[in-house]
């Protein structure tokens, strides 16, 4: 994870400047996206069992649908993308980056394969790696430096509470409604955070 540095020479306690109410908006917003980052990222960990129980998956596809087809997409674009936010308007990669991994997340339910689900968690991977590089870059332009520990820790939070979340509530799901509906519910819904991004930053060119 990228870190926010300041301007050694810059004394901070002086900068008594007021904090917008759109930027504590903002990042209630992005908490939230991250918070589903992690969620949609975990929630498969959870389901292990009863997938590999219904499709008959071997230890070595179930390890490759938990490592293989996330991380090396998620590691590898991480620099690109971290170039693209510099050049492109953030909010709307991260919008796109937000649909992309909410709509392959939910399509995981529908998946009759492992060849199906390692697709889908292969996009997951490539929209959740969308996130970090726009989201910091965003938050160190809306915060002053006085405020930016403080903002960072709020929003790394958002990887505990989206695990926990997955946990409970795919748990939960899965005891109900079996672990399909555990991906539908919990995946697809990212799709409408998606458009409340681009309002909640339309003063921003970036």
């Amino acid at each position: 994870m990228a870190v926010m540095t300041v301007d050694p020479t810059l004394d901070v306690s002086k900068d008594t400047t007021p904090i917008p109410t759109r930027s504590w908006a903002a990042l209630a917003v992005l908490f939230t996206v991250y918070l589903l980052n992690y969620l949609d990222r975990t929630l498969i960990y959870i389901l292990f069992g009863p997938i590999k129980a219904e499709m008959k998956l071997s230890d070595l596809e179930l390890a490759l649908l938990g490592s293989t087809s996330f991380v090396i997409f998620y590691t590898i674009l991480g620099v690109p993308f971290g170039r693209l936010a510099d050049r492109v308007v953030r909010k709307h990669m991260i919008a796109v980056g937000l649909v992309i991994w909410s709509v392959f997340s939910g399509l995981t339910g529908f998946m009759e394969s492992f060849t199906g689900i390692f697709l889908c968690r292969v996009m997951v991977g490539v929209g959740e790696a969308t996130l970090g590089p726009a989201a910091l870059s965003l938050l160190s332009d809306l915060f002053p430096p006085r405020m930016r520990a403080t903002v960072g820790a709020i929003y790394s939070a958002g990887i505990p509470v989206g695990a926990g979340v997955a946990l409970t509530l795919g748990g939960l799901i899965h005891e109900a409604y079996g672990w399909r509906w555990a991906f539908y519910l919990l995946g697809f819904p990212g799709v409408i955070l998606a458009g409340t991004i681009t309002l909640i930053y339309r003063t921003e060119s970036g």
